[in-house]
């Protein structure tokens, strides 16, 4: 399955460590496509590949961008996120496997992070401290640019012209949104761990990265965060 992320000429650089940890804690060898506008002056690694959507108009245009795209390429199912939802630990692909399983043309969206488990759901099956679920029809955020399995003709209904990404996601918030799609994820423990590394850092630098993962660790009672020698590592390379 293909791995997209979005990206704007102002972020390139953050492609730099989004790159690092990607293939740190995912795989050096699972092709990842990077969907922008100008290409980067640096290089990236051989498993990751640069498409430009063709000249940036503004964040307005952000979903007819990825419409126009999306609507190109082959694959029925995909998995999209942004370039500043950083990987902070080890994919787990046990939970990966199990929500692989539950792909279908009636399921819209599967989460691969822990953004639905406090959301009114149904649990569909369980293993251990693990629940996959459904989340109920009414639920805010039923779209969101977070790691998730996409099924191409879900996304496509809702990427509409003068929409940014943040349109994108609102959508559904005043009223229910037109479509029986279900909108799966995990409870308890998910694929990917992830900070938003600047986007969500009020006042922070292009170049200041957050690295305090959106999952609450109930031992340490506290934000996980990422370990201090691979923050220690990426300064040594010159990445962050």
């Amino acid at each position: 399955m293909n791995v997209y992320i979005t990206t704007s000429n102002k972020y390139l650089h953050i492609l730099k460590p989004f790159s690092y940890l990607f293939n740190k804690f995912w795989s050096d060898k699972q092709k990842v496509i990077i969907l922008g506008y100008e290409h980067p002056t640096f290089d990236l690694p051989k498993n990751f590949k640069f498409v430009s959507m063709g000249e940036q108009k503004g964040p307005n245009f952000w979903a007819e961008d990825l419409h126009n795209y999306m609507s190109s390429i082959e694959d029925e199912y995909f998995i999209c996120s942004m370039e500043d939802h950083f990987i902070l630990d080890y994919v787990n692909f046990h939970i990966l496997i199990k929500l692989k399983k539950y792909i279908n043309k009636d399921v819209g969206r599967i989460s691969l992070t822990t953004q639905l488990a406090n959301k009114n759901h149904d649990v569909l099956e369980s293993f251990g401290d693990t629940h996959i679920i459904e989340s109920h029809h009414s639920i805010q955020y039923r779209l969101c640019t977070q790691w998730s399995i996409w099924n191409k003709d879900f996304m496509l209904k809702y990427l509409k012209k003068g929409m940014s990404a943040w349109d994108f996601e609102l959508q559904g918030f005043n009223h229910p949104m037109d479509d029986e799609y279900k909108i799966l994820g995990s409870k308890g423990k998910s694929v990917i761990i992830h900070s938003d590394a600047i986007r969500s850092t009020k006042g922070s630098k292009l170049d200041e990265y957050n690295f305090n993962a959106l999952f609450w660790d109930y031992k340490k009672n506290e934000l996980d965060i990422l370990d201090k020698s691979v923050i220690l590592d990426m300064k040594k390379k010159g990445i962050i």
